[in-house]
């Protein structure tokens, strides 16, 4: 393989930095950008139907308003195969979905009730009759217990005898699982029913959605409370900056569809393989990782000609997020054969780039090109990272749509790192890296996209850390410069979302106008939220974490240490080693600004090894 190119002279500036995009071209792209989303965005907007559910209506019978009967904690599939007459005729006339549930020892205070206490509304509680004294071991995913048995057919009979007299009025009828299952292990975490019927057939048939989840057939527990308000009139989904502060959901609404009970069965099937699949997929990528950190230790410090083998495999490890985006394409039914897709997917493409004839553009084109895949995927509304086993935490409700903060971390790393490897092989594309930068921001933080502002904020301060290594001499402007991309980075995505119209606002718009209110409690509740998940998951998996950073920070080292492997060849490719700089930097901020954090700033400092041991490989095939 030929040497990669050494820099040309009139390519460095003074000191030897390398020479980046200017940050005033990058601030007017992202405006462009911003401009050109925001009519997106209100298009966007206006297009989305409303409610297509009627509300109350004035005329004969009156009586009770609203019923809410809560069923023993199943899952969809035990609903659907349990021998409930009544039940399944109402889900045949109403409208279903699936809600992630809390966890039986876990709190749910999005659910609200309190809100309902002054209006018309009844609640059955059947979720566990007998409950003291009676509850069983836990049980297989298809197996009911006796007090589900029990409550279910209690519910089933309550419907059959009550449904024909609430007929004569106009009533809401809520039947819904307020808790998830308990089942012998994590990976056969469930989702729970819940269906939606009106009486006097005034109401839609269909799957429920809201501006929650934006995803037919799934609904929040957070949504329930908002979906009865909205029902007496009060229309929570229209005035959400007017609602009480510890109400977080959304009116639902109904997407009619043909064979919605087939369809529901389908995507309940699909999420709870993913979610299995997802220990599978997590284990053997995070298996993979050591072997590869261990390797590159290994060679870099009593053999180093072995670090020309680690090229491909490094960039594989990098490039396994995109195998794991298309992998679902060919199923979910089998852990084998998806693990095999998803390495044959980044095995070909970490190949071809390093077979390329400069490596450095075949590095550039490899991760551009998976950055591209991931950013356009999220335009179109993410089709593939639903499916994908390292996409949301539906099971858990942390996200529905946008981007999760696995991708994002992944994201940004091969965004800011692809493009200090492109400027460095064509220098002429400083224009072009402006361009990509901007439109990678936007991508994760526009409200009606990526919807992750600590993501845009996170990626931004990336590339404003790769771009100050190339400062020169004039740090106090380019000091300006970047706090004022930084600035815009973290102002752009707030004021998209709050221009839009309420109903249409995610959590970000949500969150702002909260603080323009005067509520700073809702901001300190979400900074102590984020505190304890990151917090949570430090401690859940603090043997892994250790592990992990300690073995990188060993592999760094014997890397990147005086008369390492992978310094001297960064000395002539600092482009590069600005972008691994700028991924470092990423991941630092991504800590503190994202709720999964710690998730985001694994999957960016792994990119950014990643990049590092490839640059060692380089290295070492051109010495041998």
């Amino acid at each position: 393989m030929r040497r990669w190119p050494r820099s040309r002279s009139w390519w460095r500036r003074r000191g030897g930095s390398i020479r980046p995009p200017t940050a005033q071209l990058f601030l007017l792209i992202l405006a462009g950008l911003a401009v050109l989303g925001l009519a997106d965005g209100c298009v966007w907007a206006s297009s989305q139907p409303g409610p297509t559910h009627a509300g109350p209506q004035t005329g004969e019978g009156t009586g009770t308003r609203a019923v809410i009967i809560t069923i023993p904690s199943v899952s969809w599939r035990q609903l659907r195969e349990a021998d409930l007459p009544h039940l399944h005729g109402l889900m045949e006339r109403g409208a279903v979905g699936l809600m992630p549930t809390a966890a039986p020892s876990d709190a749910d205070p999005g659910r609200s009730w309190a809100a309902l206490a002054e209006h018309d509304v009844i609640l059955l509680d059947l979720s566990a009759p007998g409950r003291a004294g009676e509850r069983q071991p836990p049980v297989s995913p298809r197996e009911l217990s006796s007090h589900q048995v029990r409550g279910l057919r209690a519910a089933d009979e309550i419907i059959g005898d009550v449904l024909p007299d609430l007929s004569r009025y106009r009533t809401l009828v809520l039947v819904v699982s307020p808790e998830s299952p308990e089942f012998a292990g994590p990976k056969d975490r469930v989702l729970g029913p819940i269906i939606r019927y009106e009486a006097r057939g005034t109401g839609a048939i269909g799957l429920l959605t809201s501006a929650s989840t934006r995803w037919p057939g799934l609904l929040t527990a957070a949504d329930l409370a908002p979906t009865v308000l909205s029902w007496f009139g009060e229309g929570v989904s229209a005035k959400p900056d007017e609602k009480p502060d510890e109400m977080s959901g959304r009116a639902a609404e109904v997407v009619a569809v043909p064979d919605g009970l087939a369809r529901l069965d389908e995507l309940d099937r699909m999420l709870t393989d993913r979610y299995r699949l997802r220990f599978a997929a997590v284990t053997w990528y995070l298996a993979y990782g050591g072997v590869l950190l261990a390797a590159a230790l290994a060679f870099s410090l009593w053999w180093r000609p072995g670090l020309k083998r680690l090229g491909a495999p490094a960039v594989a490890a990098a490039l396994g997020p995109i195998g794991l985006l298309f992998a679902p394409v060919v199923g979910l039914d089998r852990a084998a054969l998806h693990l095999v897709i998803a390495g044959a997917i980044a095995g070909a493409l970490a190949l071809v780039s390093t077979r390329a004839r400069r490596p450095g553009a075949g590095l550039a084109a490899a991760i551009l090109l998976g950055s591209a895949l991931i950013v356009l995927d999220v335009v179109l509304g993410s089709p593939l990272m639903r499916r994908s086993t390292m996409g949301f935490g539906v099971m858990f409700g942390s996200r529905f749509y946008g981007i999760g903060n696995e991708y994002m971390g992944f994201l940004g790393a091969m965004a800011v790192i692809g493009l200090g490897s492109l400027v460095h092989a064509a220098p002429r594309a400083r224009g072009l890296a402006a361009v990509l930068g901007a439109g990678v921001v936007l991508a994760i933080g526009a409200p009606w996209w990526g919807a992750n502002w600590g993501g845009a904020f996170a990626a931004a301060a990336g590339l404003v850390a790769w771009w100050l290594l190339g400062a020169g001499k004039s740090w106090p402007k380019s000091l300006a410069v970047g706090a004022a991309v930084l600035a815009v980075s973290a102002l752009i995505p707030l004021a998209l979302d709050m221009l839009r119209p309420a109903a249409a606002r995610s959590h970000i718009g949500a969150s702002g106008a909260a603080l323009l209110a005067g509520d700073v409690g809702a901001l300190a509740d979400t900074i102590q939220r984020k505190v304890a998940l990151n917090w949570g998951l430090l401690v859940a998996y603090r043997l892994e974490f250790l592990l992990g950073i300690l073995l990188a920070a060993a592999v760094m080292w014997a890397l990147l240490r005086r008369g390492g492997p992978a310094r001297r060849e960064l000395e002539r490719q600092p482009g590069v080693g600005a972008g691994i700089v700028g991924a470092v930097v990423l991941a630092v901020v991504a800590m503190m600004v994202n709720d999964s954090g710690v998730v985001a700033a694994a999957a960016a400092l792994g990119v950014a090894v990643s990049a590092t041991i490839f640059v060692a490989s380089r290295s070492a095939e051109v010495r041998a």
